[in-house]
């Protein structure tokens, strides 16, 4: 299945994803995290990047398998870290974002986002929703 980013009714093609996952087990209390990257920088495709999503105390990417996460307004993870852009590098900061996580096969991991954006023109808004398949390069 190809990467694909839909931001207002229009589909887009995305690059290959890599995925981080990150454990913090000594922390009071312990908490994971997530991080969803372009594989490589292609100027000519859309892309998200999402920086530190807090999963929390889960032990590895398979405990994620179908789990659904919610971040937001409100919520302890700091979205505004993380951003999609589009065609043309439109840049759209994120106001709330769910995700989904598929299994974790051949170290990779399916993964479902809805997001909703505002850009820097005023915009507000703004339906995103991403389907693929990211590599896991750490876990």
């Amino acid at each position: 299945m190809a990467n694909q980013m839909t931001i207002k009714g229009l589909e887009v093609p995305i690059g290959s994803m890599v995925m981080t996952f990150r454990r913090f087990g000594d922390d009071s209390p312990p908490y994971s995290c997530i991080d969803v990257m372009p594989d490589q920088e292609d100027e000519s495709r859309a892309g998200l990047a999402l920086n530190c999503l807090d999963v929390g105390d889960v032990e590895s990417m398979h405990a994620l398998d179908g789990r659904d996460f919610s971040f937001g307004e409100g919520s302890d993870t700091e979205i505004r870290e993380s951003v999609l852009w589009g065609p043309n590098k439109r840049m759209l900061e994120i106001q709330s974002l769910r995700i989904k996580f598929g299994a974790v096969a051949e170290r990779q991991s399916a993964f479902d986002l809805q997001a909703r954006c505002f850009d820097h023109f005023g915009e507000t808004d703004i339906d995103v929703v991403v389907t693929g398949t990211a590599r896991i390069v750490r876990e």
